[in-house]
């Protein structure tokens, strides 16, 4: 009898994992990165944004894509390097950037493990930060260098691990055909 009710459970939770993983909150797109191969999966139909930025005496176009599903907001920026500068040293002055724009304490930083690609130079980062509304949210940023260009791909919120995965690892850098 207990193996039933056990077996039961697990249905249960199975079912709620596929409904889930339907849900229209999450409908899933591929979705190209400005001008650069990189393509990743939105689960919303992504607005864009562009801005130019300061970087280390010259300017560059710092672009985004974003959206909103779940009370979570998934974003994906790009920002190019100019030849002759450290890309590093340009990753690191953007994660600080990023952090004092979420008020986020740099000591309280962790890494955030993320399975290894060819071609891409990764770092998974999260920090309690503040939204633009002031209100708290965890952030994971997963930082990205390949060339010249340098990639943020962020999630504001608690998303369940699937939804989670599924955005990481539909990061993917694929020429147009």
């Amino acid at each position: 009898m207990q193996a039933d009710k056990l077996l039961g459970r697990v249905a249960v939770a199975l079912c709620l994992l596929v409904l889930a993983g339907c849900s229209p909150t999450f409908n899933w797109r591929e979705v190209r990165v400005g001008t650069s191969d990189l393509r990743v999966l939105l689960p919303c139909k992504p607005e864009a944004a562009s801005r130019k930025v300061p970087v280390f005496g010259h300017e560059s176009t710092l672009l985004m894509v974003s959206c909103d599903a779940g009370d979570i907001t998934f974003a994906v920026s790009t920002l190019s390097v100019s030849s002759g500068s450290s890309p590093v040293s340009i990753a690191d002055a953007w994660k600080r950037a990023t952090l004092a724009g979420l008020k986020a304490d740099p000591a309280q930083v962790r890494g955030w493990a993320v399975p290894a690609r060819a071609g891409m130079a990764m770092e998974g980062w999260e920090v309690m930060g503040a939204r633009h509304t002031g209100q708290p949210v965890r952030v994971r940023v997963l930082g990205v260098r390949q060339g010249e260009n340098l990639f943020q791909l962020a999630v504001y919120g608690e998303p369940l691990p699937e939804v989670l995965s599924t955005f990481v690892d539909g990061a993917r850098f694929a020429p147009l055909p």
